[in-house]
């Protein structure tokens, strides 16, 4: 199965994305964007039927197919990244990263019985009405963390506040990271983690006041 646009080289395609609008049933309301050293390349979604996506797929590992459908349902003006070099990589599932979390918990002399931090933690990060401060941006984060050279404790350190830094998030108004703080100190308590250090990761989830950690800001 082959590319179904002849122009795209898979190997120099920095990032794909699905743009939406309201234009829809008599308009093109669905935009493939193929991000590229030379430009972007847009591709009518009328275009991408199901052997398109499937060449897609097998092209381009860790191409989001949840997220696809989504855009293909979404009747707003959306962007949503499916896919970037690194996807394979991310974990979204809050499964996964409640697993992380324990795992962290544990590295840092504390426990959490029952996982019950853990999973409201996650729940948090997977409130439906988010749209970029989400599980998929915490993965991201955490991935990026692994390239970041350092002693295991302050690595430790800063995965904490990566879990913590967008936990509390309202886009109506300020004070997010605050707040954010706030549940950081609370469930450190919780778990038994010193404060020490939980006063270096708050102080991290403090310095975040929105220049974010990885990347510009998207859609899911």
């Amino acid at each position: 199965m082959t590319i179904p646009i002849p122009s795209l080289d898979p190997a120099h395609v920095r990032a794909i994305a699905i743009r939406t609008n309201d234009l829809g049933p008599f308009e093109e309301d669905v935009l493939w964007l193929f991000d590229t050293p030379s430009g972007e390349l847009d591709v009518p979604g009328s275009r991408m039927n199901g052997e398109a996506v499937g060449a897609l797929h097998a092209a381009f590992p860790g191409l989001d197919s949840e997220k696809i459908v989504r855009a293909m349902t979404s009747v707003e003006p959306r962007t949503f990244r499916v896919w970037h070099p690194r996807a394979a990589e991310v974990p979204r599932t809050k499964k996964v990263l409640e697993a992380r979390f324990e795992a962290l918990v544990t590295r840092l002399g504390g426990r959490d019985p029952g996982g019950q931090v853990g999973v409201a933690l996650l729940s948090a990060w997977s409130s439906p009405e988010r749209r970029y401060h989400d599980t998929e941006h915490l993965g991201e984060c955490l991935v990026a963390l692994g390239d970041v050279h350092g002693e295991d404790e302050e690595r430790d350190v800063a995965e904490l506040a990566l879990f913590y830094h967008d936990a509390v998030y309202d886009p109506r108004g300020p004070g997010s990271e605050a707040k954010s703080q706030e549940l950081l100190w609370r469930d450190a308590k919780a778990l038994a983690i010193s404060d020490h250090v939980a006063e270096r990761a708050a102080e991290l989830v403090g310095a975040t006041a929105h220049t974010g950690l990885a990347g510009g800001a998207k859609d899911p």
